[in-house]
């Protein structure tokens, strides 16, 4: 099968070139006709019954152009073909151009200009004309041989060029309550082989504000997965497959200005190489218009996680410093003084003098054995003997009332051996 490119040209796809002559060995052969214009109005036919029926074609082998037309007038405008039709009510076509070869590539028009290839304009100034208008209207439909096909193809370069578009896009908002201005409106994906670029200037920007609460308001909203209806709107050529975004009713309530209404416009029903559907009107996203928001809402972020990583470091200064308290303590309170709380210990009775009643804390850890506390005179002389039960940290009440005022000692015994030994004194005041 042959593989031909489609290419369906229009004002933005023709090249701008300087104007040269054309078809100069072609201007009279065979059946064509050459008309120029040296101050007539017309230089084929002056009225529109003189032109009726009139077929220009080249029959010899060297024939180029079939006709050829030339104003020379020197006007501020000056058209070199001038074509108009008022006649039908449906289509009417001021210019009809064909080229259909058997083999190769058919261009149904091709135009060379200094300036502009093509200008071409709809004017709608009247209630019965058609509801929609078409600057340019363009359609590759293949019939079959083709592998691509280009609807509209734009290019523009130049040596002395300082700037150079492809394709120019704008609208013009006159006013209308309620208009929607797209530069362009696509229906289905967009390829950009390039960077896409937003106009940021400061030059540009009025009523610059900070962004606040940024990530209270990003905390309310709910991303979504979802897929398009892409059978009941087919000609929407929505995407298809699993999607990820918001619900544009959903992000309103938090961003409205992030949101957008929107309209696909009806499709003429006379225009039937197009899909046949009615005006859908739709909310969209400005996704990119997120961007800022969330920049802002991680810079928040980023200031909570700072204050809470100072706050975490001071919690662990103080930790620190409890620690080594606490290693201090238990030091005091150990045998040897060493913190080891493996080992059992008794403190220093308490009040120290007394009057006879006193309370003495000890401490006895796991798998300890038969533990006494015993009280000796100076002499050496038991007074008391308690047997000390529990595992931990217990206390003692001491009764030495019947005892004289004097210095006593008390000793922690552990399986009948002496492992600690502290002194206590009792004055009696009666």
């Amino acid at each position: 099968m042959k593989n031909l490119l489609i290419f369906t040209c229009t004002c933005i796809m023709l090249l701008v070139l300087p104007l040269n002559s054309i078809g100069q060995s072609n201007k009279t052969k065979g059946n064509s006709a050459n008309a120029q214009n040296n101050g007539n109005k017309n230089g084929v036919c002056n009225n529109i019954q003189q032109c009726n029926d009139k077929n220009f074609s080249a029959t010899e082998d060297d024939d180029l152009n079939a006709g050829e037309f030339y104003n020379s007038m020197n006007d501020n405008a000056v058209n070199v073909v001038h074509s108009e039709y008022t006649g039908g009510p449906n289509f009417a076509r001021a210019y009809f151009g064909k080229s259909a070869p058997a083999e190769g590539v058919g261009i149904g028009a091709r135009f060379e200009a200094g300036f502009c290839a093509i200008e071409a304009f709809t004017l709608n100034n009247g209630a019965n004309l058609s509801p929609q208008l078409f600057g340019t209207f363009t359609a590759a439909i293949g019939g079959g041989l083709n592998t691509v096909s280009f609807g509209v193809v734009g290019g523009a370069g130049g040596m002395d060029s300082t700037v150079n578009i492809g394709v120019y896009g704008f609208t013009h908002d006159l006013g209308g309550a309620g208009a929607l201005n797209y530069s362009g409106f696509f229906e289905g994906d967009v390829f950009i082989g390039g960077t896409m670029i937003n106009p940021s200037d400061k030059k540009l920007k009025q009523n610059t504000q900070e962004l606040d609460k940024s990530l209270s308001k990003l905390n309310k909203l709910s991303a979504k997965s979802y897929t398009y209806k892409t059978e009941e709107y087919s000609y929407m050529n929505l995407p298809k497959g699993e999607q990820y975004g918001f619900i544009a009713q959903e992000l309103e309530e938090v961003f409205p200005q992030l949101v957008s209404k929107n309209i696909l416009p009806a499709t003429d029903e006379r225009r039937t190489e197009l899909p046949q559907h009615g005006a859908v009107e739709f909310k969209g996203i400005n996704y990119v218009g997120m961007i800022p928001i969330i920049v802002e809402a991680i810079n928040e972020q980023s200031a909570i996680i700072e204050e809470k990583d100072l706050r975490i470091t001071e919690l662990e200064d103080q930790l620190d410093q409890l620690l080594v308290r606490v290693k201090a303590i238990e030091s005091v309170m150990s045998l040897d003084g060493s913190g080891d709380t493996d080992k059992p210990f008794m403190k220093q009775n308490q009040p120290n003098p007394s009057n006879g009643s006193t309370s003495i804390e000890y401490y006895l850890p796991e798998n300890t054995g038969t533990a006494f506390l015993k009280v000796y005179n100076t002499s050496g002389k038991e007074i008391h003997s308690f047997m000390l039960n529990g595992i931990g940290y217990n206390k003692i009440d001491v009764n030495m009332r019947d005892q004289a005022t004097a210095t006593y000692f008390y000793s922690l015994f552990i399986d009948g051996i002496a492992v600690d030994t502290k002194q206590m004194v009792i004055n009696r005041l009666d």
